[in-house]
């Protein structure tokens, strides 16, 4: 086996790796808020917002 095929094997299986365990180590909290732009005032001040507000005052209409 070459070692570029056993390079993208080991790529594949981290990538799997950190897919299977992910839901397990993620903060529930953050992913029932993703969309909540309130919930994510502490964000770094050019971060963009949330898909489909273009701005701060569109979340309080």
């Amino acid at each position: 086996m070459g070692w570029k095929l056993k390079l993208g094997e080991g790529i594949v299986a981290f990538y799997l790796f950190f897919a299977i365990i992910a839901p397990y180590v993620v903060n529930r909290e953050n992913v029932e808020n993703w969309y909540s732009i309130i919930y994510w005032t502490h964000n770094p001040r050019f971060a963009p917002p949330p898909s489909g507000l273009t701005s701060s005052a569109e979340a309080f209409q």
